[in-house]
């Protein structure tokens, strides 16, 4: 049997579905389960038993699911009991306010029942562990206060206990960021596989197309060299149509689709190296691959806009052999240090711009450009760095960039996870190193792994 009493779980919804049936999974895990239909229900629940965690739904009549979160965040009786909210509302800005007012979690309606069960004991479980801490913490200090002969052998365990802490909050940071990818990679694969059957289908029947249309196109001068005296019928409808710009138009316009549906084929393709899907367990991986299908992917955001001139993405590939990794995994840093080199460059110039709020004319900026250069450090290292012409990071916070949750966007533009789940890939995952330096004027980020894993 567990040394814990079951766990006592409040589920708060204004829909009887959803609660009978979150109650029914959450007892047959052995949980205590206690129901509330509104927010106001929450506070004469909570009055009675106190819940170990409360999952609370957002649209609710009356008071709405932010609301009861402050106000249970608010009361000294409530505030440590951890709210994850399941809602509909699936836009970033929701979910950064359900963390604002204090929640731990969110998850998105429709919901799948093993990840809402994860979820829970994994909350329950940090919830726990925090508890254990607070009271190892109380005994570490009575015992320094009675044996200060001990002192040291106290702290380490102290230490030990943090260090515990802190893996779980890197744990519970790459849980998110791998269910994020884990999505992106099912969503792109349902994309690609609905995109390729219908365009390879056109793109198949253009041969035909232009085939067809250049023959009817000789067949129809044919019959104006045979038969140059028409009836006035069919010369007036021959007239109306302009035949001779429509057989000079007509290839171009074909010529124009070929051009197109192959664009689409290769933007697919983009995103299928980029994904990765079926690709998660290591393999040798041509970087350059990567690097380039990220590039597609962001040609929409290098294009000119408002602020600047189209960026140039400039190549020194010297890379010459692949590289054992998580294809998927590095793919995605690839993309969170392109994407930070755009913004930081879009910053800089809507900063230098006549009508931008941020306007700064003493800046001096050179011309908007991202260099990718991969090189072999030797025979067992190899080096990617992307660098941006933006205006840098500041001294004050360089030391924080990798921090969990740390951003300097504005509140729905940036969640903190990017460098620091890039910082995890790879230090962690793949035993290398990444870091930042200044150098001529332009912010570069450097990542370096082995060559080989293990």
């Amino acid at each position: 049997m567990s040394q814990f009493p079951p766990a006592r779980i409040l589920v708060v919804d204004d829909h009887p579905d959803n609660l009978d049936l979150l109650e029914g999974v959450l007892q047959r895990q052995g949980y205590d389960v206690y129901r509330a239909a509104s927010g106001r229900e929450v506070f004469n629940t909570v009055s009675i038993i106190l819940p170990n965690l409360i999952l609370l739904d957002i649209m609710m009549p009356g008071m709405d699911g932010y609301t009861v979160c402050e106000r249970l965040k608010a009361n000294p009786e409530t505030c440590n009991i951890p709210i994850l909210f399941i809602s509909a509302l699936d836009d970033a800005r929701d979910k950064v306010r359900g963390f604002q007012v204090g929640g731990m979690d969110y998850i998105t309606k429709p919901f799948q029942i093993k990840e809402v069960l994860a979820r829970v004991a994994h909350h329950l479980m940090v919830r726990r562990l925090q508890q254990d801490f607070s009271v190892q913490n109380a005994k570490l200090q009575a015992e320094i206060e009675a044996r200060t002969q001990v002192e040291l052998e106290l702290r380490q365990k102290s230490d030990r206990l943090e260090q515990a802490l802190q893996h779980i909050n890197r744990a519970q940071v790459q849980l998110i960021q791998a269910e994020k990818m884990s999505s992106l990679g099912q969503l792109v694969a349902g994309i690609t596989h609905e995109i390729n059957n219908p365009i390879n289908f056109v793109q198949g029947n253009l041969i035909h197309t232009t085939n067809y249309t250049q023959e009817l196109l000789n067949l129809l001068s044919g019959y104006q060299s045979a038969f140059p005296d028409l009836p006035p019928e069919l010369q007036a409808q021959l007239d109306s149509i302009d035949l001779d710009f429509m057989q000079e138009d007509l290839p171009k316009l074909i010529a124009s689709m070929e051009v197109g549906t192959a664009r689409i084929l290769s933007i697919v393709q983009s995103l299928n190296v980029f994904s990765r899907l079926d690709q998660s367990s290591l393999q040798f991986f041509d970087l350059h691959e990567g690097l380039e299908s990220s590039i597609v992917l962001l040609q929409h955001r290098f294009s000119r806009n408002v602020w600047r001139s189209k960026i140039i993405v400039e190549r020194q590939y010297e890379l010459m052999f692949p590289v054992e990794c998580h294809a998927g995994q590095i793919n995605q840093v690839f993309m969170d240090l392109l994407n930070n080199a755009i913004d930081a460059i879009d910053e800089s110039w809507m900063r230098k711009t006549s009508n931008s709020p941020m306007l700064d004319p003493n800046i001096v900026l050179l011309s908007p450009k991202v260099r990718i250069v991969t090189r072999a450090i030797d025979d067992d290292w190899v080096q990617i760095q992307i660098s941006d012409t933006g205006l840098g990071i500041d001294d004050a916070i360089r030391s924080r960039i990798f921090d969990p949750f740390f951003t300097t966007k504005p509140i729905g533009q940036g969640t903190g996870l990017g460098l620091s789940t890039s910082y995890q890939i790879i230090q962690a995952q793949h035993g290398g190193r990444i870091y930042q330096r200044e150098i001529s004027g332009e912010t570069v980020f450097s990542i370096e792994i082995p060559r080989r894993q293990g």
